[in-house]
């Protein structure tokens, strides 16, 4: 593996240049285009300008939670309560991995309360679970977390957003096509289409096809050593549909382009890429132990293999094109003789350069933070070119971060 220092990617950059609330009309969001070498600037509205009959767009269905709780003890200290993902779920009551703000001021045994109308809510801390802690919730009303969260919950903004969240925050932290609850933090490159652009995508003959991928807080957790090697990186739970990956193996085979918008679409289908090579191999081994065919005594043996998935950290391939789209055919072939309607699991992918990427080859993505693991993949993306990219943008007055300007970056 590579060895890479942090510093190496870094830029400076003014607060004025980071947007704290997005335009009035999402499409009118600058777009700078880097292709054939050359960078140039356009409006996200010309989006659908790149994209030709049966490529592929890949959007992410995630949708945000308002997930960040604040609670008052009863010396009037302010505990907050970032929830990440669900460890178990009920109609009135659930077990929580959260961060907590101000925790030292919430003393052990202590319940903590929320009410709003005739909704209580009460938190009760149980445990330390790796950097965060484990937390049992319940209510007195028959609904859902989520629901209790709609009315309670406040809208996750990211750090670099200096401001309180707002009522409008709830529809302008939300792409058009958020579906699947569950981020903590928006697939914000997918934050400026508007029904007309994707209407103009679609009407191209365009293979929109979704999945979902539901954003951790890790997004924004810092990298504190210099080597990347020793960041951590967080696990994130994704949804592949049959549709989807079906898609990428048809235009990988006629080689027509697949347009990843976002960085969480990017480590989705390149998850699913890893996992087709993994498949691969098993699939091989077998073949060299004792043969291999799809018959029904072997259904449970398989169906063992989509049980647990995950992509760990530094999982990395370098095959061929042609043993790419042999991998997916095999992975195809086998999800549908087993009937599986889609791919579920957990990522822990981090994406750094010299990453062979198996199946994306244009990226949409905001501008990312210094020093982040979304600049490194932007990195791996398309070299050291972002360097340049992000000194056009920062002289053009881009906007940067979660609510602001976009690019269209082709490898």
């Amino acid at each position: 593996m590579n060895q890479y220092n942090i510093s190496d990617f870094d830029y400076q950059i003014d607060e004025d240049k980071i947007a704290n609330e997005p335009l009035k009309n999402r499409s009118k969001s600058k777009l700078l285009v880097y292709k054939d070498n050359t960078i140039k600037e356009e409006t996200f509205d010309f989006l659908p300008n790149h994209i030709n009959t049966n490529d592929v767009v890949l959007l992410n269905t995630t949708k945000v939670i308002p997930a960040r709780l604040y609670f008052q003890t009863e010396t009037d200290a302010q505990i907050e309560i970032l929830c990440l993902e669900p460890l178990s779920e009920g109609n009135k009551n659930s077990t929580w991995k959260v961060f907590i703000g101000n925790k030292k001021k919430w003393k052990e045994d202590v319940l903590l309360s929320l009410k709003k109308d005739n909704l209580i809510l009460t938190a009760k801390l149980l445990t330390v679970i790796e950097d965060a802690y484990e937390i049992f919730f319940d209510w007195n009303q028959e609904m859902s977390f989520y629901e209790v969260l709609d009315v309670l919950g406040h809208v996750p903004l990211p750090p670099y957003i200096k401001r309180e969240d707002h009522e409008f925050d709830k529809n302008n932290y939300q792409t058009i096509f958020a579906q699947e609850s569950g981020s903590v933090a928006a697939p914000t490159a997918s934050l400026h289409f508007d029904d007309e652009v994707l209407a103009r995508i679609k009407r191209k003959g365009v293979q929109v096809c979704t999945l979902t991928l539901h954003v951790g807080a890790g997004t924004f957790k810092p990298m504190k050593s210099d080597c990347i090697e020793e960041h951590l990186m967080h696990r994130e739970y994704f949804s592949i549909p049959f549709r989807t990956i079906e898609q990428c193996l048809i235009a990988l085979k006629t080689k027509h382009k697949i347009f990843a918008v976002g960085t969480t679409a990017l480590r989705s289908i390149e998850s699913i890429a890893l996992i087709a090579n993994k498949l691969s191999e098993k699939i091989a081994l077998i073949n060299l132990e004792r043969g291999f065919s799809y018959n029904d005594e072997e259904k449970k043996e398989w169906m063992q293999f989509f049980d647990v998935i995950n992509v760990m950290q530094w999982e990395r391939k370098n095959p061929s094109l042609d043993d790419t789209i042999g991998d997916l055919e095999l992975l195809i072939d086998l999800m549908a003789w087993l009937d599986i309607k889609s791919l579920d699991g957990f990522t822990y992918l981090m994406i750094t350069p010299g990453f062979k990427f198996q199946i994306a080859n244009q990226l949409v993505t905001n501008f990312h933070q210094p020093k982040s693991t979304l600049l490194l993949l932007v990195s791996a993306f398309i070299g050291d070119k972002w360097k340049e990219i992000y000194n056009f943008a920062l002289a053009n007055n881009f906007r940067f971060f979660s609510y602001g300007d976009a690019s269209l970056l082709s490898k």
